[in-house]
C-alpha cells in the first residue's frame, strides 16, 4: 500500500503529498484519521492502481468553556442533552486531487 501512496503527487501542496505518502497509514492505525482514496477506474481495468484525490476525516472532542448557554448546548448536542460539556466532531482534514489528472 505504501508503494502505491507513493505515487500520489502534488505541487501545489507538498504537505498534502507528504501526508497521504509518509502519515495516512500511521493516522489510520492509530484510529485518529481514515483516509478515503478515489481511484481511476480506466487503470483499474488495466490491474494498476492510480489515486486520483483523496480525502481524509478525522474526529475530535470539542470541549466548551462555561458559560455557554444550555439551550447552544442542546444543539450541540443534537439529543437535547444541556448539560453536555465535551462534543464528537468530524472534520474534513484534507481533500485532494492529484496534480497529473488536471493535465487531462
Amino acid at each position: 500500500m505504501r508503494e502505491v501512496l507513493s505515487l500520489f503527487f502534488c505541487s501545489k501542496n507538498r504537505d498534502v503529498e507528504t501526508f497521504l505518502r509518509e502519515k495516512a497509514i500511521t493516522f489510520e492505525k492509530a484510529s485518529r484519521a481514515r483516509t478515503y482514496l478515489i481511484l481511476d477506474e480506466e487503470a483499474l481495468t488495466d490491474g494498476k492502481i492510480n489515486i486520483i484525490a483523496y480525502f481524509t476525516v478525522s474526529t475530535k472532542a470539542l470541549n466548551l468553556r462555561e458559560g455557554i448557554s444550555k439551550n447552544v448546548r442542546k444543539h450541540l448536542d443534537g439529543l437535547g442533552n444541556k448539560r453536555s460539556s465535551t462534543f464528537v466532531v468530524t472534520s474534513l482534514a484534507s481533500l485532494e486531487r492529484t496534480m497529473l489528472i488536471a493535465r487531462r
